[in-house]
C-alpha cells in the first residue's frame, strides 16, 4: 500500500484510517505467525535461533507488540518453507 506524501500528518491521529490500516496489517501478520508456528509444530525459541533474533523478539511479533521487518519475513518464509507472497499476502 502506498500512502500519499502527506499521510504522515494523518497517521499521528489515533482515528486515522492510515493508522488503522497499518495496525490491522501488523495484527494480521502477528496472527499468521502465531498460526504458522502452531501448524509447523515449532517453538518460538527454535524460530528465533534460525532467524538470528532473540526469543523475546519472536514473542513480541506473535503477541502483536512489534512487527517483523521485510528481511525477517523473508527469512521466516525460508525457514518455515512458506512462499513469501503468502506471508505478506
Amino acid at each position: 500500500m502506498t500512502l500519499p506524501s502527506h499521510s504522515h500528518q494523518f497517521a499521528k491521529s489515533p482515528h486515522s484510517p492510515y493508522l488503522a490500516c497499518i495496525q490491522t496489517l501488523i495484527f494480521i501478520k502477528a496472527n499468521m505467525l502465531k498460526e504458522l508456528i502452531k501448524v509447523k509444530g515449532v517453538k518460538q525459541k527454535w524460530l528465533a535461533q534460525r532467524l538470528g533474533v532473540s526469543e523475546v523478539t519472536v514473542s513480541n511479533w506473535v503477541q502483536d507488540k512489534a512487527a517483523p521487518t521485510r528481511k525477517h519475513m523473508e527469512k521466516i518464509s525460508e525457514v518455515l518453507n512458506i512462499p513469501f507472497k503468502e506471508l505478506i499476502g
